[in-house]
């Protein structure tokens, strides 16, 4: 990964360097102010565009807020709320926030640690009984801590040991998130009828499937049998959906392969097996996804007839009786998606199945579905792996 290191200079030279030293061990590309010229200060301009083409960014801070610059002649300055005049420090941050994507790791000098007054805003020669600039690093400081997980270093060779496990941990984290698949918001079962009078909202939330390749439902709004089973064909059918995700007012009940529902559900009820025989012998398709799905509710709804008679309400203890080991209910557990560990990366390779459920953090039962995520292990296992070949391409170049 090309690492772009931020912090202030003069006083976190020998913290630099041991952090420096860790990536290249690693075979990471560096980009820091030792690779620039021998001026004491870099346009601002420049140093944004090296943080924006970097992959990662990894950003020291002891206690000085550092140089700040004449940013308004930037034309293109990361958007920020609040005062403009920051450090050149703090603006690299700014720009390194704008991709969601891109690791940030933040390391601060522990408060316990020694450290000399000159090296402390506030004390220094150049600005004697300067207390607001001793206020402006703890500022940034505290905003630090409240907007990541951060480490506290001592000294550079413990800084040095951390860097290295926060780099290796972000890459695999970066290729879990690359490898997130996207999710629909929660299908209220209580709107998906499909009878000839409002099988609208159906047809709708198939024909905006999308990127979604998982789609959840949340079986607290009234699901039943039948119901699922045609939400499950249509999705099948005409959209890039693979999986149905089912919680219940927001917690985690399993996930379930299109395929299967159909063949289990269909096994449930000799009407929807008369209705994929008749779906067979159909000899023209609509060309379009709307008007497909339309027919397709048409002949569901004539063979049929009464739903309501045949339908059986789908709840966590039918779903298990009737899925059994072919329903997914037990997913992974992770801190913090961001920073995925080694051992969680080896839960999710060692997980059965192709997708793998991944509940981010704590909270109650009710919060499981806005922090339930799903990883496409095969595309995973490549990512990291053409990662890994690069890797072993680049080093047998320098």
């Amino acid at each position: 990964m090309r690492v772009f290191v931020s912090s202030t200079s003069r006083d976190l030279l020998d913290y630099r360097a041991a952090a420096i030293r860790s990536l290249r061990r690693l075979g990471h590309e560096v980009v820091a102010m030792e690779e620039f010229t021998a001026a004491t200060t870099y346009p601002l301009d420049r140093v944004l565009k090296l943080v924006r083409g970097s992959d990662a960014y990894v950003l020291l801070v002891a206690w000085r807020y550092g140089f700040i610059p004449d940013s308004a002649a930037v034309a293109d300055l990361p958007k920020v709320d609040g005062d403009p005049l920051r450090s050149i420090t703090e603006w690299e941050y700014a720009a390194a926030k704008e991709d969601e994507q891109r690791p940030i790791l933040v390391f601060l000098l522990s408060e316990t640690a020694p450290w000399p007054p000159q090296q402390m805003d506030g004390f220094g020669p150049l600005t004697p009984g300067d207390e607001a600039s001793l206020d402006r690093v703890r500022a940034f400081r505290a905003s630090l801590m409240r907007e990541r997980v951060v480490s506290f270093f001592s000294r550079p060779d413990e800084l040095e040991a951390l860097v290295g496990a926060a780099v290796t941990s972000a890459r695999l984290s970066r290729g879990v998130l690359i490898n997130r698949l996207s999710t629909s918001d929660p299908i209220q079962g209580d709107m998906m009828s499909p009878d000839s009078s409002v099988a609208g909202e159906m047809i709708r939330v198939v024909s905006g499937a999308g990127p979604h390749r998982v789609i959840t439902i949340d079986i607290a709004t009234d699901w039943w049998s039948t119901r699922l089973y045609l939400l499950a064909f249509l999705l099948d059918r005409l959209s890039r959906a693979q999986r149905i995700m089912v919680v219940d007012a927001g917690r985690f009940v399993g996930l379930l392969s299109l395929s299967t529902v159909t063949r289990v559900i269909a096994s449930l009820h000799p009407q929807l097996q008369q209705f994929r025989h008749a779906e067979r012998l159909r000899t023209a398709t609509e060309p379009d996804i709307t008007r497909e799905a339309e027919a397709l509710v048409a002949l569901f709804v004539e063979i049929l007839g009464d739903e309501y008679a045949v339908k059986v309400d789908v709840t966590a203890a039918n779903l298990g009786r009737w899925f059994e080991d072919s329903i997914v209910t037990s997913p992974i557990r992770v801190y913090n998606i961001d920073r995925v560990s080694p051992l969680d990366l080896i839960r999710l390779f060692d997980y059965p199945g192709d997708f793998v459920p991944v509940i981010v953090g704590k909270g109650d039962q009710h919060t499981e579905q806005e922090r339930s995520h799903v990883i496409d292990k095969p595309a995973l296992s490549l990512q990291l792996a053409q990662a890994y070949v690069t890797d072993l391409l680049e080093e047998s170049l320098h």
